[in-house]
């Protein structure tokens, strides 16, 4: 720079503010614009989340309902199971107390 020419250095000040000037509002514009891509990139990221809670969340109900499913299942199995066993020892018995009580009867008539 010359420091004889005063109007070359208020020329050089002048266009150094305004390149200043237009870099801040750059800058300014440049941070509104990552602002709002942060904002949509969380909305995008907070509406992926609560789907993937969704899915996670019916997977789970859906894995307790079978476990639910399959024991109930099993309980009654199990249950009739036992009912047959009572029967079969029922008849068992029922045709024990026929046989004596036939057997009494015979004995009865000898």
């Amino acid at each position: 720079m010359s420091e004889n020419n005063p109007g070359v250095n208020v020329k050089l000040v002048i266009k150094f503010e305004k390149e200043f000037k237009s870099l801040i509002s750059d800058i300014a514009e440049d941070s509104k614009k990552i602002l709002s891509l942060a904002d949509s990139s969380y909305a995008a990221l907070k509406d992926e989340a609560e789907k993937r809670f969704s899915e996670i969340q019916s997977n789970i109900d859906n894995d307790k309902k079978a476990i639910l499913d399959d024991m109930r299942k099993e309980y009654a199995l199990d249950r009739e199971k036992k009912i047959l066993a009572i029967k079969s020892a029922g008849e068992k018995n029922l045709n024990k107390a026929v046989d004596i009580l036939l057997d009494s009867v015979l004995g009865a008539f000898k």
